[in-house]
């Protein structure tokens, strides 16, 4: 196996130092794994060791779950990791205040006149109350627009109980359609702004040979910071790592846009002209009745008539308006999820 020599520092952390480019000297021949290696004696060398490394220092202990480089600065000024590391956590710190959301405006729909619901014949005349009643002619919730139908048609001579089932119809009154509320397109909402930013840059496996307890061989970085991590908040930092710095790995959005809504529709007036036949094709007359956003009616017929064949007409269509409500911003957004760094020192991130 070839043999690898890394320069170490005499600084603060003695150790090896690895630039971008370059293989970890933890990766074993080539940067691409196998046995890590430790620095000894002012370089790193691949095998045997007969003294203790200079490079070692603290490793992580309970709180914390790790140790590695950060880059720390603003999100404009912390590039990269080095080739020889691989990134891992990013977090950020100093959220500026955001501008506020914006919404899209509320409007709602025209109240649209629709024909009457809920026709039906009495086996009584008019008014028919408390008399049977069977439910006659199309249904303009299905889709019937008062073109002629032979669709709920009741045959000649029905018996209801003894009684003629159509006596008399009766036609409740003219529908007023609820407005539709509707949200016009809104401006994508501000992503967060931060003033500091720390990404980690993993030197992966880490040897601990030939270091004391609770030690690992850590390369140095330059421009880099050397901390402990724990993806919690942490109040204590253990004295080799003094300098604590909290950042956070996501968000909490709770910004939003109120439920745009429609009040009950008002100034609606709908007249509607409502017509029945004894034939299935709207030939021969057997009653009418006129109704409107207000009144309901009844018409007798002949008792024992067929009722074969239906159309309605809207004599007057005015819809009517609904105010509308909503579309108003709520809410806003905060830092989640921390990252404690505890750190040796926080130099200038790389450039």
């Amino acid at each position: 196996m070839g043999r690898f020599r890394y320069l170490c520092s005499t600084a603060l952390l003695v150790g090896c130092t690895i630039h971008s480019g370059d293989p970890s000297p933890f990766l074993g021949e080539g940067g691409t794994g196998g046995t890590p290696t430790a620095c000894v004696d002012g370089a790193l060398l691949d095998g045997e060791c007969d003294a203790a490394p200079p490079c070692c220092v603290k490793g992580p202990t309970k709180p914390f779950e790790g140790l590695s480089w950060f880059a720390i600065g603003t999100p404009e000024t912390v590039g990269d990791c080095p080739n020889s590391t691989t990134e891992g956590l990013t977090g950020y710190a100093g959220m500026k205040k955001l501008a506020k959301h914006t919404c899209g405006a509320c409007s709602c729909s025209p109240a649209a006149c629709t024909l009457p619901e809920g026709i039906h014949t009495n086996a009584a005349p008019c008014p028919g109350d408390g008399s049977i009643g069977v439910p006659l002619g199309p249904d303009p919730a299905a889709g019937w627009t008062g073109a002629c139908s032979e669709e709920g048609a009741l045959p000649a001579n029905l018996p209801c109980f003894g009684e003629s089932c159509a006596q008399s119809v009766s036609i409740p009154t003219a529908n007023v359609a609820a407005c539709e509320p509707k949200s016009a397109p809104a401006e994508p909402f501000p992503d967060p702004v931060w003033g500091r930013m720390a990404r980690e840059c993993v030197i992966d496996p880490l040897s601990g040979q030939e270091c004391g307890e609770n030690q690992v061989c850590m390369p140095k970085l330059p421009g880099f910071v050397l901390c402990l991590y724990v993806k919690a908040a942490q109040r204590a930092c253990p004295r080799e790592y003094p300098v604590r710095e909290v950042f956070h790995t996501d968000v909490k959005d709770e910004r939003g846009c109120t439920l745009c809504e429609c009040s009950d529709p008002q100034g609606a007036q709908c007249t509607v002209f409502f017509q029945m036949y004894s034939d299935a094709t709207c030939s021969e007359p057997a009653g009418a009745v006129v109704v409107t956003e207000q009144d309901d009616s009844c018409v007798d017929v002949v008792p024992g008539t067929a009722l074969a064949s239906f159309k309605a007409s809207m004599l007057v269509d005015v819809p009517g308006s609904c105010a509308q409500s909503g579309g108003e911003p709520f809410g806003d957004v905060q830092p989640a999820e921390p990252l404690t760094l505890c750190c040796q020192g926080d130099p200038k991130p790389p450039g």
